[in-house]
């Protein structure tokens, strides 16, 4: 290869990689779903549910999630789902390669079993299933 071919090279990766586009990677911070849960705490009074999200971070900074989540959950009468049970993209953080648990409670009835709980990530309307602690 020429010299100039080599530097016009150059070029162009020093210029794909300064914009980004070369960045082929997934995002930094990701869910482990496997390691994310969901807790309904029966009160008298009010009832309520508690999700645990593991976030994991790929990065070597601290560095948010960046998409919306939404969290569901399915009771005897079918889905609560209601954009009130949600966390704005950017809001949840992790440290430079390392794993951060966060949790969040939402209202619930006490008299209806939650039997399953879900996430819902960005725009999509794909479940992504999450343990149910008892």
């Amino acid at each position: 290869m020429s010299t100039k071919a080599m530097l016009f090279v150059t070029c162009i990766a020093a210029i794909l990689v300064s914009t980004g586009v070369a960045a082929a990677a997934g995002p930094a911070v990701t869910i482990d779903y496997r390691r994310s849960a969901c807790l309904q705490m029966p009160d008298v009074e009010t009832g309520k549910v508690r999700f645990f999200v593991q976030l994991v971070n790929t990065s070597s900074k601290k560095a948010t999630f960046a998409k919306d989540i939404r969290f569901v959950w399915l009771r005897t009468d079918g889905w609560k789902d209601s954009w009130l049970n949600s966390i704005e993209g950017g809001e949840l953080a992790a440290p430079a390669r390392g794993r951060k648990r966060w949790f969040a409670d939402f209202g619930a009835d006490p008299t209806k079993l939650i039997i399953r709980c879900a996430l819902k990530i960005g725009d999509s309307n794909k479940l992504h299933h999450v343990k149910v602690l008892r």
